[in-house]
């Protein structure tokens, strides 16, 4: 096995008592958090058998996301960015309950459908295009417009009931942390995407516990 892609990552340069070192370790515990998050959000689709109050469009632009950023990772020989966006693939079976149970009760829309199948082009931008760093700025105008469509579904149907609060408090976590590292290794791409990902988190903890109490019981 080649162990190259490994040695050369900045953690293992600078391995020892240092900011980067740290960040690496807690990133690791954050990614466990982060993955157990994102499992109770898919656990509670499946249980709930509905897609209601979630959108398509931003969980697969999550995917999207934390396949390119495992791609940038490679790029950056950053071995936290590489772990921590193995998670990208956790999103694959909330995808498909979404698909399934929203086609089911006649909530998927065609243009939720057509945006959500022209988001995972974002991979292959990552592989081909050079400057990474602009390019991932770049993608931060797409994340506005794909958290727009959640923030309406859940303004519009008011509930709560398949929403999962520890998904939404992993990812304020996590960003977090991606801020701290972001500007220890000098990311451009890492410090301004944290930055937003921080601030929806809020709003949308901000909003599930307003319509909480009007949602209908489990």
């Amino acid at each position: 096995m080649n162990f190259k892609i490994f040695t050369q990552t900045v953690e293992c340069q600078n391995w020892g008592w240092n900011t980067i070192t740290i960040s690496f370790l807690a990133a690791i515990l954050i990614t466990i958090i982060q993955g157990w998050g994102i499992w109770k959000q898919n656990k509670k689709i499946w249980k709930n058998q509905s897609g209601k109050s979630l959108s398509l469009i931003f969980f697969v632009f999550q995917f999207s996301y934390f396949t390119s950023y495992f791609v940038y990772g490679i790029d950056r020989d950053s071995l936290t960015i590489i772990v921590n966006n193995i998670l990208g693939l956790l999103f694959i079976p909330i995808i498909i309950g979404l698909i399934r149970y929203k086609l089911k009760e006649k909530e998927l829309s065609r243009r939720e459908l057509i945006i959500s199948s022209l988001l995972p082009l974002i991979i292959p931008g990552t592989l081909l295009i050079k400057d990474k760093d602009l390019f991932l700025i770049i993608i931060l105008g797409i994340a506005a417009i794909s958290v727009a469509p959640q923030v309406l579904e859940l303004i519009k149907t008011k509930e709560t009931k398949n929403i999962e609060p520890k998904f939404i408090i992993v990812f304020l976590i996590s960003g977090t942390l991606w801020l701290i590292y972001g500007l220890a290794i000098n990311s451009l791409a890492l410090i301004t995407s944290s930055i937003p990902t921080i601030l929806l988190s809020l709003m949308f903890l901000i909003l599930y516990f307003s319509f909480n109490k009007k949602s209908p019981p489990y």
